[in-house]
Parts: C-alpha cells; structure tokens; sequence
C-alpha cells in the first residue's frame, strides 16, 4: 500500500526524461529552454550546442545566419591537392569541435539575443576569461559580404569583422558601445589536425560558442539554476568506472534543487555503488594514521590492476534477482532478462530496473495476477490504468505445474510428461510446463523453441519468419532464401534477395524494397542507390553522403584518395572499423606499410623513394637517429658485388710496395711507406684508372671506402 503523499513524493522525485511523457512542455519553459545539457565527452556537447542554436533561432522568430571558420592547410602536401579535395579535407575539419581546433568553433550561429559563452580569454582587463557567459548584442558584417538562402537559413561567405557580445552585470563602456557590450574581433590559431603526422592548419574565427551545452570538466565549481544530465556512456548496465562516477556527480550536483534537474535517461545502480573515490578515501585514511604510504602505494596498484578495461559484457546475459522468488526461498531467484520479459536490451530498463526491489518474473506475476482476480482485485495492468481482458481458461483440460503452481493448459507440457503424468505422481516427482524449463511457443509452427531461435519481439522462430526480398519487396518463406542468406538476414541485418530474383540476375545490393524489412534506407550520392543506414561510415555521429562500397579511401603512404579496390581487404577492414592507417596496394608494394606509411629517399644509384621494408633496419634506424647515407637493398647488394669485384681485380696485381708489401694491402704498410703517408695516390688505383673506364671506378672505390662503408 502506497498513500497518495508517498506516491506524489516518489513521482517528484522520478528526473529521468522519458521519449514523449509530460516533461516535454515542461522544458520548452524556462529555466529549461536555456538550460545547460551536461555530458562527459565533448563531441555530443558541440553537436547538442549546435542543434539548440537552431532551434532557438526557430522559438524566438529570428533568422538565422551561420558564419564558417577559414583553415588554410600549412603542409605543402595540402597546398598541393586539386581544388576539389582540398575542399573535401577543409569539410572533414569543420566536423572537429573547438577543443580540437584550438578553441575555435568550425561554426558560429549569429542570433540577436543567442546566450554564447567565451573559449578563450580576450579582455583580462574587464574579467572577459575563458567561460565567460553573455549573449550576442550583434555584429559588423564584411562590406564584400554575400549570403546563400538555404532552407531559410543564411550562409555567409565571409566571416564578419566583429561580433559584439553583451555580458550581464558588467558596467564597463568600451568607445561608443552600451555598457556591458565588448567586440570580439575574428583571432586566427595554429592547430594540429593530425596528431600522428603533426600535419598543422592555420585557422581563423571566433572565440565563441553557443552555450547549451557543457561538459563536466568545464562545469565544476559552478551552480545553475537549470541543467539535463546525461550519465551513461555506453548504455545504462556498463561498468562503472571511477571516471564516470565523479563525472556523474559533477554533473547531477550543479543544479541548485531537484526539481531544476533533468536525466536524460536512465542510469544504472552501480554507478553510484563503488563506495569513495579512491584516492580521497586513501588520503583521509593516511592522514587518520589508519594506514602507511607503502599501504596506500599497494592499494594504488592493486586498484589499478582492477581498473583495466575489460570486455563489455553482454547485458542479455546477465542475471537480475527476482523479489518473489528471494523472499520465498527459492535459490533459483537470479535470472536472465527473459525469464522477467525483457527480450532485447531496450525492454531491461522499463520490465527490470523501473519496477525496483520489486521487480518479479514472468511465472510469479502470473501468481500474482491470479491471487488478485481470486480475490476480486483489479489486475496489476488495470491498477496502472491499462485495461486488459483477463484470459478464460478451462480448469478441466488445464495441469497445474509443480514450479510456478500455476493451472496451464496441457499444451503447455511435454507429451511424453503428460503420457506418464500418473506414474510421475505416484512417484512423488513434479510436473515442469515449458514456460519454466525456458522455451517459447511459435505461432508458426505452434511448435516450443529454445528463446535463441527468436528475434526480440518476433512470435515466430527463425525457422518460420517470412524474410522480405529486396528486390521485388515481398515476404516469403525461408526456404526461398539461402542459408547465407538467412544468416545475413537474422545476425547482420542486411538486405536479401531471393532465389527467383537471383535467377533473374537481381542483386540485394540494388533492390529498391530495402525499406521494406524495417530497415531505415537512405540514398547514396555516388551510386545513386537506396542503401541501408548501416552501410554508411558515421563519422563523429554524422553520417557520410556515401556508402563505403563508393567511398573514397586516402592512402597515408602517397596521401592519394582512391577507392576500396585499391587496398587489400584487410586495410578497408582497418579504415571502415577501426580508424587506423591504410596504405593502397601500390604502396605497399614499393615497402610502405600501416605501421610506418612515410617514403624514405634511396641514395644509391636508383635515387627513388622507397618503403621501410625496402631498407636495411640497421641502416634505416642509424638514417633516423644521424641522418646517415641510406641505400635500398637492391643498390646496397649491387655496392656490395662491384665494390668485391674491384677488389679482386687489385688482389690479381703483381705490384709490390717498397716496403714489400703488396698494394692491396693498404692497411698494413709501415708509416714511413708512401702508401701509408698518401693513401688517396695509391697505386692499386692507377692500375683502375689505365683500364677502360677505371677511373670512374678508382673515385668510386676511394669514395667508399673514406666513407667506412
């Protein structure tokens, strides 16, 4: 029993945002229409700032003009690109939030009355630091100014000379300006677009950006009269981690009260069951004398073994504690998801963590629900003010089961339990339905089946799930499908063709019916073809224009863009799932490699540019260290073979030194021998030099050899 106090205490105090419940009037009102959105990482916050900006504009009826930042490329590689790709590389590096671009915003939204916050500090003469908050007062445009309507919205192709911002409370007059209004001049910055190959731009814009939005590490220290939090990284039974537990309470403890707080959505318990923060918890302990440094070093270690990444688990299989079951006795209580009715991982928070401590299986609210029809009650659905109609079941064809105690039709039994049903109960053993031993009836073959053999809220089984052809869009049964195909289908969710459609000469990539499977589909730029979302690289949460079957790939070795056929499908694996180096297949022949995609100058004969793999690993490590000669080791092994020829053609010369030795023998004359005092005359050279085209080989000879090879 809950009293109506209680019930409204617990409804004030439920924060978390649901997808179209009673709270969406409640945040276009203020304090929440300028409230700041609170998250951990700042990608999400540049992109929420951005879309806020807009909507802003749209509440308050004012046009919208957006202003781009200018980068000009410092590489001489960039500088070197076709128009058209230097345009594509200028695009990619407006995607970047302003903490990648040296606290310059890519995009500035010019909006009277826009609530915009400092990225870096202009004014320490009147307190204008990083952070601080004002809203645009206006702003002076370039006199060659040209605007484009988009969708009425305004872009500019120029940046404007100066962008005036009030800031509240301050009483300062700058020349003729209002009080409390100061310019903010464009500012131009060096930046590292590539952290790796420490390829810099230079970029040129303003210190601005919309403020909506924040993350918990600029936002601590600080209280707000509004805010939504965003808590969960991953989804809301991810490890919880010592990061995300302070970055949780920062976020959740700026707001003033809790009704001036919104979740976004819902997080997990363990988040805030880890106990104290470590290192603080070491430090009081320390300085309470209840431990010693070499204590609080072990504890360090120890919680820093712990502490490693570990491999997302998946939440389906893990197991939660159903309350009837635990308060009864029974040690089975801790269940999977299914067993509570939760088939996919989106159905865990609403059928498992909203219901609480209270929180029971499928057979034990069915116990439930039947004790309070006996008893005349509403059913639990109808209480919640939901209105089902109670099932009829006939107590004669029914059998009750020994686990759930519940009176369930003979269908739901084995036939070869019902067979011996007599001798079960003279031996005293126990009737089990299906629902306990954890199958599921399918509605297409009313047959029973393991729960893996269904798709999350399907009735039927694999086996009997029509699957939609993609190209002429109609459903037909599994058998008009490979095998392949079916595995496709149900584990990657790609589009299929069926066997009269491939007859035909039809592919799955092609079909025009991909919607059809439920699948969102959107329309590539480059093969003009209707493709599945998932086909579509999504780079920073935006998605590309094109599939990544006719998406151009850039090579890190000739830093050319080229499609996928031009690299191995190891390296497309690299780029399209991993983010990592590529190389295309011409690179890798002349030696480049992911590991290391940069071209190392030969200088033997053949003077070309090669890869690392080309080159001698002593060599190349004494090239990068001194700056040494460098050969290849087809020039290297060719040094070798003319300098062991020129060798033995000196070996084969009768000439004798004054000091009797021979004059091959450089290094063992005496110092008084002429040979010993001079060694650049040697004799042995003259002999090279009387030969066709010796001399080239005697220079050559003495060259290396005053190199010390």
């Amino acid at each position: 029993m809950e009293c109506a106090a209680c019930r409204k205490r617990r409804h004030d105090r439920n924060r978390v945002l649901r997808e179209r419940g009673e709270q969406e009037q409640n945040l276009k009102q203020p304090p929440f229409d300028v409230a700041l959105s609170l998250y951990a990482y700042n990608i999400p916050r540049y992109y929420t700032i951005m879309l806020r900006a807009k909507d802003f504009a749209r509440v308050h009826q004012r046009r919208l003009r957006w202003c781009v930042a200018r980068d000009v490329p410092l590489h001489r590689d960039d500088r070197d690109l076709p128009v058209d790709q230097l345009d594509a590389k200028r695009q990619r590096w407006l995607l970047m939030h302003d903490q990648d671009t040296a606290h310059l915003a890519s995009s500035l939204p010019l909006v009277p009355g826009l609530p915009v916050r400092l990225t870096e500090t202009v004014d320490r003469g009147k307190f204008l630091f990083r952070g601080r908050r004002g809203k645009i007062y206006g702003w002076a445009p370039h006199p060659e100014e040209t605007s484009e309507d988009v969708d009425g919205i305004l872009l500019l192709d120029r940046l404007p000379q100066t962008v005036y911002v009030e800031f509240p409370g301050a009483t300062w007059v700058v020349d003729d300006l209002p009080p409390g209004v100061h310019p903010v001049p464009p500012a131009s910055r060096t930046w590292v677009v590539n952290k790796h190959t420490k390829v810099k731009a230079r970029r040129t814009g303003f210190f601005l950006v919309p403020d909506f939005a924040s993350t918990a590490h600029m936002i601590q220290g600080q209280s707000l009269d509004a805010a939504s939090a965003d808590v969960v990284n991953d989804n809301m039974l991810e490890q919880a981690t010592e990061e995300l537990h302070v970055t949780a309470y920062v976020m959740l403890s700026r707001a003033k009260f809790l009704h001036q707080l919104w979740v976004m959505q819902p997080f997990g318990r363990q988040l805030f069951a880890r106990g104290p923060p470590l290192g603080p918890n070491l430090l009081l302990q320390k300085l309470r004398g209840e431990i010693t440094p070499e204590d609080a070093m072990a504890k360090f270690d120890e919680a820093g073994e712990d502490g490693k990444p570990k491999k997302k688990a998946d939440p389906m299989t893990l197991l939660f504690s159903c309350t009837a079951c635990r308060l009864g006795g029974r040690r089975d209580h801790e269940k999977p998801p299914v067993a509570f009715g939760a088939y996919c991982q989106a159905d865990i928070a609403t059928h498992i963590v909203a219901k609480g401590a209270w929180a029971r299986c499928l057979a034990c609210q069915e116990v439930a629900e039947t004790c309070r029809l006996k008893a005349r009650r509403l059913s639990l659905a109808e209480a919640d003010g939901i209105t089902t109609k109670a099932p009829t079941r006939d107590a004669s064809n029914t059998v009750q089961c020994a686990t759930c105690k519940l009176d369930r039709p003979k269908t739901f039994f084995m036939q070869s339990v019902l067979a011996h049903k007599a001798r079960a109960e003279s031996r005293g053993t126990t009737l089990q339905c299906n629902v306990c031993r954890g199958v599921r009836h399918c509605e297409g073959c009313s047959g029973w089946r393991q729960l893996k053999v269904f798709r999350p809220g399907q009735l039927r089984c694999k086996a009997c799930q029509p699957l939609c052809c993609a190209n002429c869009g109609q459903f037909k049964a599994p058998a008009m499908y490979t095998e392949q195909d079916r595995k496709h289908y149900f584990s990657h969710g790609l589009k299929v063709s069926c066997q009269a459609c491939k007859d035909e000469g039809h592919t799955a990539r092609a079909g025009q019916h991909r919607g059809a499977a439920g699948l969102t589909t959107r329309q590539c730029k480059g093969c003009l073809e209707l493709c599945a979302e998932s086909s579509f690289r999504n780079e920073k949460g935006v998605l590309q224009e094109v599939c990544m079957q006719c998406e151009m790939i850039t090579c890190n070795a000739c830093e050319d863009s080229k499609n996928r056929f031009a690299f191995t499908a190891t390296n497309v694996r690299n780029h399209f799932s991993y983010k990592r180096l590529v190389v295309c297949k011409e690179c890798e022949e002349k030696g480049c490699s992911s590991a290391d995609p940069r071209y190392y100058w030969c200088m033997g004969p053949c003077q070309q540019p090669f890869g690392h793999s080309l080159f001698d690993k002593a060599q190349l490590q004494a090239h990068r260290k001194d700056n040494r000669r460098l050969c290849c080791k087809t020039c290297d092994r060719e040094e070798k073979q003319r300098e062991k020829q020129l060798k033995q053609r000196i070996r084969n010369s009768k000439e004798v030194c004054k000091c009797a030795k021979q004059v091959y023998a450089t290094r063992m004359h005496k110092e008084v021998c002429f040979l010993h005092q001079r060694p650049q005359n040697y004799m042995w050279m003259d002999k090279l030099k009387a030969s066709n085209g010796g001399r080239e080989d005697s220079d050559w000879l003495l060259e290396r050899m005053r190199r010390g090879k």
